[in-house]
């Protein structure tokens, strides 16, 4: 699944004869400096050109593997992520089928799904969430409704992107749900679902997003806008 996996199956495999390795990238190399940087990328391409195959899950992420390691495109292909719809029924109750949006109640709601890592953009969302708010509070100063913005996940990022609301002056209106295994009720009590990464593989939260008939927003970078087109 991940490229470090890549580098060690392909060591694994070292002396063990005819062995095939498929291997999958679901995400663009995370960010490292210096000299840690430079012998990943060496060994990952490496690793990436000694495999039999190489599944990516999207066009995006092919087109940076074959430029950045000249992996022959006949060994690759592009495989989308795929959703459970029988696990989106059963974890939201509902067939998708039938499915009516869920009825909430005031204020709007607004929900961001991801790990808390620099790659994911949250702290965009929450600059967003605040360009939002003060144009709302300028233009209907009477209208005491204000939409709601939800962070669901965990990861390094936790404490400085809690921060960030609070300096903001709009904690009131950014709420951090931590992990949740719920994410498809979420969903369906949301009103939209936002993804603001500045790198991403496909965007797994908004196919599932789409699935349950939920309106998205994505950054343009990577697999996103082969989800949203």
């Amino acid at each position: 699944h991940g490229m470090t996996c890549t580098i060690a199956a392909n060591l694994a495999t070292l002396g063990a004869g005819n062995a095939k390795i498929l291997s999958t990238v679901h995400n663009f190399p995370g960010a490292s400096v210096g000299v840690k940087k430079y012998v990943y990328s060496l060994l990952l391409g490496i690793s990436l050109r000694s495999s039999n195959h190489v599944i990516f899950v999207s066009e995006a992420l092919r087109r940076y593997a074959k430029a950045k390691w000249n992996i022959p495109e006949a060994k690759t292909s592009v495989i989308y992520n795929g959703m459970d719809i029988n696990s989106i029924e059963v974890s939201s109750g509902h067939s998708l089928l039938d499915m009516q949006p869920a009825k909430i109640e005031e204020p709007p709601t607004a929900l961001c799904i991801a790990r808390l890592i620099p790659e994911k953009g949250v702290d965009i969302y929450i600059k967003a969430a605040a360009l939002v708010l003060e144009k709302i509070s300028i233009k209907n100063r009477n209208n005491k409704t204000y939409p709601v913005f939800l962070i669901a996940g965990i990861g390094p990022e936790d404490e400085k992107l809690k921060k960030m609301p609070i300096q903001m002056g709009i904690e009131g209106h950014v709420r951090f749900l931590g992990y949740r295994d719920d994410i498809y009720q979420l969903i369906r009590e949301s009103d939209f679902i936002v993804l603001a990464s500045y790198s991403e593989g496909l965007g797994l939260s908004l196919l599932e997003a789409m699935a349950l008939k939920k309106p998205v927003i994505g950054t343009s970078v990577g697999g996103i806008p082969e989800v949203v087109i």
